[in-house]
């Protein structure tokens, strides 16, 4: 009988806790992150300018998938290609990151100042109003928890005035 008692666990049942334990916390993070994706709403706004680099591998990724690359490779190549570019060469890439920047900004001003703008495919893409409920909500939320702390007072001091009474007996 004392060996049974003294007996350890076999490695298959203590992996199989460890994988029942582990299973637990992983699925309340993907739920977590599920459900922050569904409240979050889409950004609204103009696209934000590419960098010389990404003009650069757009331009650059159909060539090398063409070469037989994929992923990874793509953009090893990619990189190796840039780095090794000439300041020259480079020049083509900055001057379309910088028509980039001025057509960010132009719709970026006009997004802000009219509440919309129009995409280069011709999109008329319009600012959402703001709701009540989130600005509101964090205000009710703060009235909510000092009407709670008014209340608890109230019993305290209600506890306190009976508590009084009953010493006076």
């Amino acid at each position: 009988m004392d060996k049974k008692l003294n007996k350890k666990p076999s490695t298959k049942d203590v992996k199989a806790d460890a994988r029942s334990k582990s299973k637990s916390p992983k699925k309340e993070k993907e739920k977590a992150k599920e459900s922050s994706k569904k409240d979050s709403p889409a950004k609204v706004g103009p696209k934000k300018p590419l960098t010389p680099y990404f003009h650069f591998l757009a331009e650059q990724r159909q060539i090398l998938t063409d070469k037989g690359l994929k992923g990874k490779e793509i953009m090893s190549e990619a990189g190796k290609m840039w780095s090794s570019m000439s300041a020259q060469d480079k020049n083509k890439f900055e001057e379309l990151n910088k028509k980039d920047k001025t057509r960010y900004e132009r719709e970026l001003k006009d997004f802000n100042e009219k509440g919309y703008f129009i995409n280069a495919d011709g999109t008329k893409v319009v600012k959402p109003k703001e709701e009540k409920g989130k600005s509101d909500a964090k205000k009710d939320g703060k009235k909510k928890d000092a009407d709670k702390g008014k209340k608890n007072d109230k019993k305290k001091k209600k506890a306190g005035s009976d508590s009084d009474s009953e010493d006076d007996d």
